[in-house]
Order: C-alpha cells, then structure tokens, then sequence
C-alpha cells in the first residue's frame, strides 16, 4: 500500500495533479471481520497523508462466492459492516482537513 500511494504521490500530487482513489475495498472471504477493518483503516488514511481522498467499491454483494464489496444493504437500508463505514469515515478525512 505504502508504495502503490507514494508512486501516486510523486507522480501526480507533488505536481498539483489531484488523485481520486475511486475504486477500493476488501472483501468478504469468510475470514475475521477485523482484517477488512484494519486493511480499510490503513488504506484510506495512507491515501489522507498524502492528500487522495478515497471511494469504497459498494457492488451490493453480500453473499455467494463473487466479490463480495457491499456495505449497505440497499434492499434494508442497513450497515451490515458497520465497522468497515466507521474506518471509512475516521481516517479517510484524517489528514486531508488538517
């Protein structure tokens, strides 16, 4: 992650280039919850250090063997992996608003 980050960072945002991470996540596999939250955690404040705001790629898949992205449950309106938003929310904006 450190490494994919810098390469953006240098090539575009220490130019004035600005980098949207539009696409990232951590799907559901059946292991422990708290490795999607730590890697999530991670990501989006490794991207907020170096000024690249972040978008989690909610694909409403909850089940089966697919890729599994989803965080809100469209059908009930429900946060399923709340933990997940809550690391979204906290360190996405961390060091982008100062």
């Amino acid at each position: 992650i450190d490494s994919f980050m810098d390469g953006l960072y240098r090539k575009f945002v220490s130019r004035g280039i600005p980098v949207v991470l539009g696409e990232f996540g951590a799907r559901e596999k059946g292991g422990p919850l708290r490795d999607r939250v730590d890697y999530t955690a991670y990501y989006a404040a490794s991207a907020a250090a170096r000024g690249m705001p972040v978008c989690w790629w909610d694909n409403n898949a909850f089940s089966g063997r697919g890729e599994n992205f989803g965080l809100l449950d469209r059908r009930t309106l429900e946060w399923p992996y709340p933990q997940i938003v809550g690391a979204v929310m906290r360190y996405a904006l961390r060091d982008i608003e100062g």
